[in-house]
């Protein structure tokens, strides 16, 4: 999945820094975004039994954050 978001191939492993300033319209929106995704898992939520939905949540999360 991330070699699709890098459009190069990838191999190893990331070095991102752990900082999120949810301050921030980004941070903010990466925060709402990983909440819902907790929200719907929980509790044998609705997103556990929607893979489209959850692929499509992650690809999100995944573009935010790269």
């Amino acid at each position: 999945m991330l070699a699709g978001v890098l459009e190069v191939s990838f191999s190893g492993t990331l070095q991102l820094q752990p900082m999120l300033d949810l301050s921030t319209q980004s941070g903010h929106l990466l925060g709402s975004l990983a909440e819902t995704m907790i929200a719907g898992m929980r509790d044998n939520g609705p997103l556990l039994h929607a893979p489209v939905a959850m692929a499509n949540l992650g690809s999100a999360l995944t573009d935010l954050v790269v």
